[in-house]
């Protein structure tokens, strides 16, 4: 009885304080709803080499807020807790080959549920470390200083295996001590420090400056940008007796025509000649700086085939040939071009239709009439494409500088640029071993250095517009073609008036590259799997679309051409571009195959 009582009291009170506060005009008190975990973000797999870090990261959303706690299944068992793991974020630290295999999920929890992520996998390859590579290579310090380095490994292939700075250890003679990675010289003068990782290792050269620098030298000597663009400069210290005293970069102040630069970066908008100077205590040093003003227009024909941009087919009527049709027109305006030959040095007699199963002999002497009688030159393209990009260092050569001395043997005038394409495979060590020192410049299909990486010489990567022929089906059902999108850019028709627009809009110091395919006449008949279809036929040029991109009416091409004669612009040859850069010292023979 007494406990019913207690209760009807409890009850009793909050009937009171319910009612007093509706009386007194207060809000009553409002319960928030609990929401379950809903899953705003999965974990994603992970397929990386035995040493490197798996990261895995979910989130969700709820409420209260989800507390989160990570499971691994082994072999596909059982879920299993992972101790600590209570962010977003999970990391798993220098994994082995025996985590491959093994799932991993997030479990979000509040009062209302709980949600798990989807299973994420690991697959952990093994890479062998063969190599250390440490930087900086080449330093300069004060007495009493200390260097920080970092250490990157490398498989027997040159594969870059990552970041391997916490499980290297370093030393340096002859005397001094490393604390991790960061090393400590006592006494001035040159150090070797070593980086070892199991049985690889690699070194890097310290130096200890005492002499005072006399002056500098400006790296490097020589630089040609456009008026938007800009060069960085590093600077080299030298004593009166002409010992290097290391890089001093970070200690030197540099200008242009007395203008200070950005720290070590300096630009100009001004054309012409300019003068960098870069100055440390009282010793100093100069470069040349040149920004080219000029605008450049290519012409190129890419892919060169059989009858060089022509599918190999010779029997179209409705395809105007380029030795017969093109370059004798392009001749009149006083205008040559430009192709690029689709080979390497294990692909000579077969080179260009290769991907449209068919040998062809006479091809190098279809070349060889446009360079002869119009003026044309050549340069390479990928004999790879449209297949990804080789990881081999040899095959690598074959596609750079083994495919313009291929060119070259043949007598094609020219062969100093390259067609990077599939420029999203090209990688970064191909672009320094092979393409640079081999090449003056290189194209790639529109706009698209940072999918590669960058050259360290200007001109860098030019601009190649392709002049579209539409879409790449005819899903439209009407002989008339709306914007398609591909790799994220939107395409249409480019009619003339838009490629002069263009090329009238050109930045000072830039390249345009008109890239052509297939040049097509008269009108095609109705689209069937093995024929392509367009209508060149309509004066209104957004009639002219194909169900191929690579196709453009030979009349709008004229227009184009024509409009540039009239303006009074001119075809640039790749090399003249290279020079205007200052580009002089490639060879296709600079580089051995590996």
């Amino acid at each position: 009885m007494s406990r019913l009582i207690r209760l009807l009291s409890v009850a009793a009170i909050v009937t009171i304080v319910s009612a007093t506060a509706a009386l007194s005009g207060q809000p009553a008190l409002a319960t928030a709803r609990a929401v379950a975990p809903t899953i705003t973000l999965q974990p994603a797999s992970v397929n990386l080499y035995q040493g490197q870090n798996a990261i895995f990261t979910a989130a969700a959303s709820g409420s209260p807020t989800p507390t989160v706690a990570w499971q691994v299944s082994h072999g596909n068992g059982p879920w299993k807790g992972i101790g600590g793991a209570t962010t977003g974020r999970l990391t798993v630290s220098h994994v082995t080959v025996a985590l491959n295999g093994n799932r991993y999920r997030a479990v979000f929890s509040n009062s209302a549920g709980r949600a798990d992520s989807q299973a994420a996998l690991l697959l952990v390859a093994v890479a062998r470390l063969a190599k250390v590579v440490l930087s900086p290579a080449t330093e300069s310090i004060a007495p009493g200083g200390s260097e920080p380095y970092h250490a990157e490994g490398f498989d027997p292939k040159g594969l870059d295996l990552g970041d391997v700075t916490s499980t290297t250890t370093f030393s340096i003679v002859p005397a001094g001590s490393c604390i991790g990675a960061i090393c400590t010289p006592t006494i001035p003068g040159a150090y070797t420090v070593t980086g070892v990782n199991g049985l690889a290792r690699g070194t890097a050269s310290l130096t200890v400056i005492t002499a005072i620098p006399d002056h500098l030298v400006l790296s490097p000597a020589e630089a040609w940008i456009a008026p938007d663009g800009s060069t960085t400069f590093s600077a080299e210290a030298y004593d009166a007796a002409g010992d290097d005293l290391g890089n001093v970069t970070a200690s030197t102040t540099f200008s242009i025509d007395g203008t200070t630069c950005n720290g070590a970066t300096c630009a100009s908008s001004i054309g012409g000649a300019h003068t960098i100077t870069g100055t440390d205590g009282s010793a100093s040093g100069t470069a040349a700086l040149t920004v080219v003003t000029s605008k450049f227009v290519e012409l190129l024909f890419s892919r060169t085939e059989e009858t060089a941009a022509d599918n190999c087919v010779r029997d179209d009527a409705d395809i105007a040939l380029l030795d017969t049709t093109v370059a004798p027109y392009l001749q009149s305006l006083g205008f040559s071009a430009t192709g690029t030959i689709e080979t390497s040095p294990t692909q000579q007699s077969s080179l260009f239709c290769t991907h449209y199963q068919s040998t062809l002999a006479t091809s190098w002497d279809l070349a060889q009439e446009l360079a002869s009688t119009y003026g044309w030159t050549f340069i390479s393209h990928s004999a790879t494409y449209p297949t990804t990009w080789p990881t081999d260092p040899g095959q690598q050569w074959d596609q750079t500088c083994g495919s313009a001395q291929v060119i070259d043997a043949h007598g094609l005038p020219g062969a100093d640029a390259m067609f990077a394409w599939p420029h999203s495979y090209l990688n970064s060590t191909a672009l320094t071993q092979f393409v640079e020192p081999c090449f003056g410049t290189s194209r790639v299909f529109r706009n698209a250095p940072t999918d590669v990486g960058t050259l360290s010489t200007p001109p860098y990567y030019q601009y190649a517009w392709q002049l579209l022929g539409g879409c790449l089906s005819a899903a439209t059902g009407a002989n008339r073609c709306g914007p398609v999108t591909i790799d994220g850019s939107t395409l249409t028709y480019q009619d003339p008036q838009a490629v002069i627009d263009a090329i009238e809009a050109l930045p000072p110091g830039r390249v345009v590259t008109l890239q052509a395919y297939l040049l097509v006449t008269g009108k095609s008949p109705p689209y069937t799997a093995s024929k392509d279809q367009w209508d060149c036929t309509s004066s209104d040029p957004a009639d002219h679309w194909s169900n191929d991109a690579e196709r453009y009416c030979y009349s709008d091409f004229q227009e184009v051409m024509q409009a540039l004669y009239d303006s009074g612009i001119t075809i640039t040859q790749p090399l003249a571009v290279d020079a205007a850069f200052g580009r002089t010292g490639f060879s296709d023979t600079a580089v051995p195959r590996p």
